[in-house]
């Protein structure tokens, strides 16, 4: 296997590693699942692209079509992440109001 699908491979297993540990211990959030997920996915990515039997200026574009398209999926999951975000917040002060006002509101 190649120095560079061995790397790719080790920095999947690291991420997922760091996943299943915080998980396991509560501390996972937003952000750093979606960092491990990306990681993922680059590696899934780089692997198949350095796999592929292409030339080098299909390969180029292949990985800037590649990088177009997790752009726009990066950005769908942020406004994904930042509304579920306003929603649990929302939902909480909700919660608190109505606790403070003797459940009234809910």
């Amino acid at each position: 296997m190649p120095r560079a699908l061995m790397d790719l491979d080790n920095t999947k297993e690291k991420a997922m590693q760091n996943l299943s540990d915080e998980t396991r211990y509560g501390e996972a959030n937003g952000s750093k699942v979606l960092i491990a997920f990306l990681a993922g996915a680059i590696a899934g990515a780089m692997t198949a692209l350095l796999t592929a039997p292409r030339s080098g200026r299909e390969t180029r574009t292949r990985i800037r079509q590649l990088a177009s398209e997790q752009a726009a999926k990066v950005s769908r999951a942020r406004g994904a992440m930042v509304e579920a975000t306003n929603a649990a917040k929302n939902a909480f002060t909700d919660a608190v109001s109505a606790g403070e006002d003797g459940g009234a509101h809910v």
